[in-house]
């Protein structure tokens, strides 16, 4: 089921003829207008009433806008013309995005942020007399990637021409969108009697704001994730007891969680779950060669930070709703002439019954230092591009994780030209 967040407006639109008001079982035949032009324009202020019908919230935000025209046809006239503009915010009822494709999942259910984007269309016009009514509608548009859902705010712009003038009449527009984000709430599994999936609600609101005031408007999603056939048993309640670990001093942090879990056949079971975990810090041999043109000043460290190279967490397999990933990072170290990378890693394991979710206990590494380079000359010599110096380096840094002391020697070669 999918259904669009709507921030909808509907307009019923009331025009004071030039010509009495009086049925017509004809086509309306409009005057031909000589000259005229506008002599006044206005809206009245918003009268806002609100509902709750069947859960749904409704906010109905009405105005009269109007302009005053003076003219010539074969007899002058000196009329009104109004629009009446009725907007309704409506909060949106949930829309459920299914995957059952269980090679392509979206994490733990835990979408990492979103980006917004903002567009206009145009659903239709219509004609009242001298004035055409453009139904329009500004789309702002959430979007996570695997997955995205529209606030649809309709509005009607109200244009009136008489062939000699053209007006665009006053309305309200919708002047901003402040995004107030979004949070996630786990749903117990459903078993439709084939599939189980796993449900996580994802309750999402954004602010408009109409001639300065600020109307919120919700909208709820149930994202969903195919767990396995309703034939086998899955877990249906789980409650997480305790969690802890420790390391091992060989690289390796062992981490534990107890659960109890009830599952779809109606056993129930108290488990303690244990992952070893491991944490490097890789050193060795960088391939190739950093040549230096211009050398002068000794080479020694500017500055160095750790960045997280989420393109090359690798996972592992799932057991016992266990999965693992290995998370990389970089310790970019920048001389006064290039830079380098030492990598990082450590495993992380979650805990993920679909119905309870849990980060398995471990460390972070802390107190990255890095040392002086040591720089040693290899040979000198001279070719095709001038003298040289031929230097080995080795640079060494040492890190914390947890109670365990790392230390690794990036090793390079570096050819330098005065």
């Amino acid at each position: 089921m999918k259904k669009n967040f709507i921030f909808a407006v509907i307009t019923a639109a009331v025009m004071m003829s030039l010509s009495a008001c009086v049925e017509k079982l004809e086509p309306e035949v409009l005057p031909e207008v000589i000259e005229s032009e506008v002599t006044g324009r206005g809206m009245d202020a918003i009268t806002a009433t609100s509902s709750d019908k069947d859960g749904v919230k409704t906010q109905e935000l009405s105005y009269r806008s109007w302009i005053k025209v003076k003219g010539q046809t074969k007899a002058s006239f000196d009329n009104t013309v109004e629009i009446k503009l009725t907007n309704t915010l409506v909060d949106s009822d949930t829309t459920t995005f299914y995957r059952t494709d269980t090679t392509i999942v979206w994490g733990n259910l835990d979408p990492e942020g979103y980006v917004t984007r903002t567009d206009y269309r145009v659903r239709g016009t219509r004609t009242e007399g001298f004035v055409t009514i453009t139904d329009s509608v500004l789309v702002y548009t959430i979007d996570y990637g695997g997955f995205s859902f529209n606030y649809e705010l309709d509005y009607e712009v109200a244009v009136y021409d008489d062939g000699i003038t053209r007006e665009v009449m006053p309305y309200h527009r919708i002047e901003s969108i402040v995004d107030k984000g979004a949070a996630f709430s786990r749903l117990e599994t459903t078993d439709d009697g084939k599939y189980v999936y796993a449900r996580k609600r994802l309750d999402h609101t954004i602010a408009a704001e109409c001639n300065g005031k600020t109307y919120e408007v919700k909208a709820n999603v149930t994202l969903c994730k195919f767990v396995c056939y309703a034939s086998q048993p899955y877990v249906k309640r789980s409650q997480i007891l305790d969690s802890y670990c420790f390391s091992l001093g060989d690289e390796t942090v062992m981490s534990f969680v107890e659960v109890n879990r009830t599952w779809s056949d109606g056993r129930e079971e108290t488990v303690k779950l244990e992952k070893r975990l491991r944490a490097a810090v890789e050193g060795g041999y960088l391939g190739g060669t950093k040549v230096v043109r211009g050398y002068s000043d000794p080479l020694c460290v500017v500055s160095a930070s750790l960045k997280e190279d989420r393109a090359d967490i690798t996972s592992y397999g799932e057991k016992d709703y266990v999965p693992v990933e290995r998370v990389k990072y970089n310790w970019n170290i920048q001389y006064n002439y290039f830079d380098v990378n030492i990598d990082l890693y450590n495993d992380v394991a979650y805990y993920d019954d679909y119905y309870s979710y849990l980060k398995f206990p471990s460390y972070e590494f802390s107190d990255i230092t890095t040392l002086t380079p040591d720089v040693k000359l290899i040979e000198s010599g001279s070719d095709e591009h001038g003298a040289y110096d031929d230097y080995v380096v080795h640079q060494t840094i040492t890190a914390k994780f947890g109670d365990m002391d790392y230390e690794s020697t990036l090793t390079f070669d570096m050819l330098t030209y005065k």
